[in-house]
């Protein structure tokens, strides 16, 4: 099941966001997260990512997260270590060496 995250990715949203991933571990199918219409994002949406991961990884719940983030917001995936959201083409000069 591919899962499209909305424009709007903030602290406003994270109980809707929460809710949605929680739901989605009752599902039976993979999950693909796709962030490629998020055009605001701030610290929480990228923790509750990190839960997310983590929760799905301990209940053995198949979660891909698709490196499709608009490259707007490129770095601030990149200052809270989620660099691979962040396709190569969408990464600053300086770090594409370090993903290929």
């Amino acid at each position: 099941m591919k899962i499209l995250f909305p424009s709007e990715c903030t602290l406003d949203v994270m109980e809707e966001i929460k809710a949605t991933l929680l739901g989605l571990l009752q599902q039976e199918e993979p999950v693909q997260l796709s962030f490629k219409e998020v055009e605001r994002a701030d610290l929480s949406f990228f923790q509750l990512l990190h839960v997310a991961v983590q929760t799905f990884r301990q209940v053995g719940k198949e979660l891909v997260l698709l490196p499709d983030l608009p490259a707007a917001l490129a770095l601030k995936a990149l200052a809270t270590d989620w660099s691979q959201l962040v396709a190569v083409d969408n990464q600053p000069p300086e770090n594409h060496a370090n993903h290929r």
